[in-house]
């Protein structure tokens, strides 16, 4: 099940601009409660990369999915290295770099069984 922050921003990605203020919102909500959660961090780190690549500022993106990478690993969240790494490599990196990590998430996605973030690298692999 997409958390409602992700339903926006995958929105803006399917259908455009006119989502982009609610996308918006939704990070700004995450901001609030991972202020007070830290393991909500990675996932703000992660949605605030997606927002910027969406936005047009991939230095930016990428440099959030790089912050949410490290604090998914100071925090021991494989899931949410899993899902940085994804992101990564399908927006950012090219070559062997993109295989290498995509790997990473791939393996990491089998080891927890997430079946369709698992198909999602697969297909990148492809």
């Amino acid at each position: 099940m997409r958390a409602w922050r992700e339903v926006f921003l995958s929105a803006w990605e399917k259908e455009g601009n006119k989502h982009r203020a609610a996308a918006k919102k939704a990070c700004k909500a995450i901001a609030k409660f991972a202020g007070v959660f830290p393991l909500g961090q990675p996932r703000l780190k992660l949605f605030q990369g997606w927002f910027h690549w969406l936005d047009g500022n991939p230095e930016k993106a990428r440099l959030h999915w790089e912050e949410a990478l490290k604090e998914a690993e100071r925090l021991n969240m494989p899931y949410e290295q899993a899902r940085a790494l994804l992101y990564l490599g399908k927006h950012v990196l090219s070559g062997e770099e993109k295989a290498g990590v995509l790997n990473r998430s791939l393996e990491l996605l089998n080891r927890l069984e997430v079946q369709h973030e698992a198909e999602q690298v697969k297909a990148l692999l492809s």
